[in-house]
């Protein structure tokens, strides 16, 4: 059955055409903006007319979007390049591009790395459509980058449509583990102050790479091989010491192999990658099983796919593959699955539970992202919350809003949810509020969570003083913070000693 949804008096189903440019008619080609540096060009991709560019420069047009709301789409084009140099930015270069405007800021989406001598090739992307969005923009060109480009047969599709979700009867759960997102490295001080002193239950170890360990391995698989052993070991040792001081932990595989390109997770669109991952989590099944102090498998951080991924090996379909092979191995210790997108909470919307037994479903908070991450990325800072800024309320509310998507999935299918990452970064204004509302919503809905992050860098360390932005030196605080008293006030919560 193909589903179907009547927005606005229009009925909407998966594979409907959202918009097309095929530049033969001039009704095809009125709808762009004009530009020096274009033409429409006749001979270059006979028997069609197509959109050529020589030199910088972009032609545009747009589009209304509101019957598409909530849904994802899929953009593709014909392309070809000759020399085109290559950008100073991975997002520059031969744009095929999508845009809008939303109260949570400005949205732009492209294939990366597009540059050099190619011929006719599709360039694609997918991009979900907020509630609150009405128009978009499609932008053809180049930017940034000198050279020669030709476009031809633009479409979007309406690619997903959401889950029809329904809210079930309200589930009885309870919260049980609170904790952190470990440090670095294993230390086992850092670990006794945790347990003993912070009363916390539960540590998502990251099994991720220094800056350094990144450069180093990049996408070879035997360097990875070789640095996931040694990972390995610290595991062990991290293990046996949060079983002394009584706090479970969840691993989580924060480095993949084969790695990110400009945040794409690469093994989605590499069979070798995409094998080892599944083989690797055999491997780490193997490993585990029967350790008491492992609470459950995090099989990968925070997924991305950029342009759509080939049968089999997308975001979905690998986790299920990997989940499977670990369910051969061991049939008890919980399977953590992480959604698209940064596993951000929107894509809770498009998710169909797996079958498979006994599976957390992970979901990181950061959002509204303009202030959890104000000038972490030399973007503005001074935005308060709970307050309104940038046309964007900053409240409660506004968090349970954002959280709809997951707690709607969790009372649909009575699963069990875990907040693995939340945050504000420490010099905005009212991040320990932030952090108090999200666990207090965290609290009431019986999802488990974890702070990111404990010891790690300085800027979500709750033991520095909170600060006025990135440009001040971190100092570490004489007293407790008014973060750091937050966590302590919930951890409270948790039961005491090794008995947990």
């Amino acid at each position: 059955m193909v589903l179907c949804y009547d927005m606005n008096a229009q009925i909407v189903r998966k594979g409907d055409f959202v918009f097309r440019s095929l530049f033969n008619s001039k009704e095809g080609r009125i709808i762009w903006s004009e530009l020096a540096t274009a033409q429409w060009d006749t001979v270059s991709n006979k028997p069609n007319t197509c959109l050529f560019v020589n030199g910088t420069g972009m032609v545009n047009s747009t589009f209304d979007l509101t019957p598409y709301r909530g849904m994802r789409l899929t953009f593709r084009c014909r392309a070809k390049a000759e020399n085109v140099t290559m950008p100073s930015i991975p997002y520059l270069g031969v744009k095929f591009m999508f845009h809008y405007k939303s109260v949570k800021g400005e949205f732009w989406k492209n294939e990366d790395n597009v540059f050099g001598t190619f011929d006719w090739k599709h360039l694609n992307f997918t991009a979900v459509i907020p509630d609150d969005v009405s128009v978009g923009d499609i932008s053809l060109g180049l930017q940034e980058s000198t050279g020669k480009v030709w476009f031809d047969s633009i479409s979007v599709k309406v690619k997903d449509l959401p889950v029809p979700h329904k809210k079930a009867k309200p589930i009885s759960s309870n919260t049980k583990f609170r904790g952190v997102m470990s440090p670095m490295s294993v230390k086992e001080n850092d670990i006794r102050t945790l347990g003993l002193e912070w009363k916390a239950n539960l540590i998502r170890w990251q099994i991720t790479m220094t800056s350094s360990e990144n450069q180093w391995v990049d996408a070879d698989i035997n360097k990875y091989g070789r640095w996931i052993d040694k990972k390995l070991l610290e595991t062990d040792s991290l293990l046996t010491i949060c079983q002394k001081y009584g706090i479970k932990v969840v691993i989580d595989l924060h480095s993949v192999p084969g790695g990110r390109e400009n945040n794409v997770v690469r093994l989605f669109y590499n069979k070798v990658y995409n094998d080892y991952f599944v083989n690797l989590w055999v491997k780490i099944a193997k490993r585990y099983k029967g350790n008491r102090a492992v609470w459950g498998y995090d099989l990968i951080n925070e997924p991305v796919e950029g342009r759509e991924p080939p049968d089999g090996l997308d975001y979905y379909e690998t986790e299920l593959k990997a989940s499977k092979a670990i369910r051969a191995i061991d049939k008890l210790v919980p399977i953590i699955f992480e959604v698209n997108d940064w596993d951000s909470p929107s894509e809770f919307s498009f998710l169909k539970p797996i079958p498979v037994t006994h599976v957390i479903y992970e979901v990181h908070m950061y959002e509204p992202h303009t202030f959890t991450h104000q000038g972490v990325y030399d973007n503005s800072s001074g935005i308060a919350y709970p307050d309104v800024a940038n046309e964007i309320k900053y409240d409660k509310t506004t968090l349970l809003k954002i959280l709809q998507p997951v707690r709607v999935f969790q009372q649909t299918y009575n699963v069990p949810i875990y907040a693995g990452e939340f945050s504000a970064v420490r010099w905005a204004p009212g991040a320990a509020q932030y952090m108090d509302d999200c666990i207090s919503i965290f609290e009431e809905y019986g999802w488990n969570w974890t702070y990111h992050a404990y010891r790690e860098w300085s800027g979500w360390d709750v033991e520095y003083e909170n600060g006025r932005s990135k440009k001040d030196a971190p100092r570490k605080a004489t007293v407790d913070t008014d973060r750091k008293k937050v966590l302590l006030k919930w951890f409270q919560k948790n039961k005491s000693g090794a008995s947990r």
